[in-house]
């Protein structure tokens, strides 16, 4: 939890809201601190229901969680969101940037690059500090 709110509501929620309380865990650097009494007394209460069942309680009481997923399930997840996570460049998926931003002007999304088609650049590149030690007369 973020903060000490957000914590006494993950207590209650858990139905072990004294624990808000508990000098052990009555702010953020003490629980840092108890951190392997907290976590004992926390997993045997999440112990009693299926990580889903948890979610659906803790957004009703306002604590952020969320179920672990692989990529597939994260992108599922968001599209049940009403968001728009994938964009197709020339043929190929790609996951968006997850940030927009009102007013702002973004970059065209561009492909994957193609095995080796920037090599010329990316050894320009790496090039150029070295010859930039060597020749003193040479700036960047």
């Amino acid at each position: 939890c973020g903060n000490d709110g957000q914590f006494a509501r993950l207590a209650g929620v858990l139905g072990v809201g004294q624990l808000a309380a508990d000098p052990r865990f009555a702010t953020n650097p003490l629980r840092v601190v108890n951190r392997p009494a907290l976590v004992a007394l926390l997993e045997a209460e999440l112990g009693r229901d299926t990580a889903a069942g948890w979610e659906a309680r803790f957004a009703a009481a306002g604590v952020p969680a969320g179920l672990v997923g692989d990529i597939g399930e994260a992108i599922s997840r968001a599209e049940g969101y009403g968001l728009d996570p994938l964009l197709q460049v020339r043929g190929a998926k790609q996951v968006r940037h997850p940030v927009r931003y009102a007013n702002a002007t973004t970059s065209t999304p561009t492909p994957p690059p193609a095995l080796g088609e920037h090599d010329a650049q990316i050894r320009a590149w790496l090039a150029g500090p070295a010859e930039a030690q060597l020749d003193p007369s040479r700036s960047h």
